[in-house]
């Protein structure tokens, strides 16, 4: 659930609420999600082509977001796959770590192939252009570090 990045998640939307998280776990009212399933107006997922409201689905919607626990979706390590992978990587930082995060990636060589800051806790990186091989990723913040390795395949 937590890698779907819904669950405990701020939305992005430029249509949605800033203040809300997409789902609120136990409280469908100001969950994201719900509030745009619900709607009828501008703010309506989809935006476009829906003309009624699903009443099922949005109460059946509105049930399961009701029953998750306060913790659902979170995660107490730090997730690298998969691995091996043919070049895309997702990373995926514990919740127990604040951002900003430093991700770095090094080939076998020391040589640094990706440095960059991400602020939220789900990252894709993209090494389909790079040869195969072993890699080392180093994740760090100012009081926290983890290193790991991950394989790419052709």
């Amino acid at each position: 659930l937590g890698l779907t990045n819904t669950v405990n998640f701020p939305t992005r939307s430029q249509a949605s609420t800033h203040d809300n998280l997409l789902v609120q776990p136990g409280d469908h009212t100001v969950s994201e999600l719900w509030i745009r399933d619900a709607a009828d107006a501008e703010n309506r997922m989809p935006p476009i082509g829906r003309n009624l409201i699903d009443e099922n689905y949005v109460k059946k919607l509105a049930t399961w977001i009701d029953g998750l626990p306060t913790d659902a979706g979170r995660f107490s390590e730090l997730l690298l796959f998969p691995n091996p992978g043919n070049g895309y990587v997702n990373l995926r930082v514990s919740d127990d770590w604040s951002g900003p995060f430093t991700v770095n990636v090094y080939a076998r060589t020391g040589q640094l192939m990706y440095n960059r800051e991400h602020e939220t806790p789900s990252v894709l990186i993209d090494f389909s252009n790079q040869v195969a091989g072993v890699y080392t990723l180093e994740i760090f913040t100012d009081s926290q570090r983890e290193v790991r390795q991950f394989v790419i395949n052709r």
